[in-house]
């Protein structure tokens, strides 16, 4: 049975609850569906680990309302501009 690598996306502060029904909605023995919480600093940067769950992922499910996220950071605009140079 082939694995699937979900991500959910959700400004938390306004879907929290519900990107944690969708995630126990989700849960099979073959799914795994994580958030960005799931990324905890482990002396890797926060934004190179989802970037790589990310990219392995078979989807991203986001959810779109009315709140904003968290702005990006110089730091984080540089890192993402020396990655993919393309977006620049």
């Amino acid at each position: 049975m082939a694995s699937i690598n979900l991500f959910l996306s959700t400004v938390s502060a306004e879907f929290r609850s519900y990107r944690d029904v969708l995630r126990r909605d989700l849960a099979r023995p073959n799914v795994t569906a994580k958030v960005q919480e799931d990324f905890i600093v482990t002396g890797t940067e926060t934004l190179d680990m989802l970037d790589d769950y990310i990219r392995q992922c078979d989807a991203v499910i986001h959810l779109v309302g009315d709140m904003t996220g968290a702005f990006a950071q110089v730091p984080s605009l540089a890192w993402t501009q020396s990655r993919y140079p393309d977006l620049a």
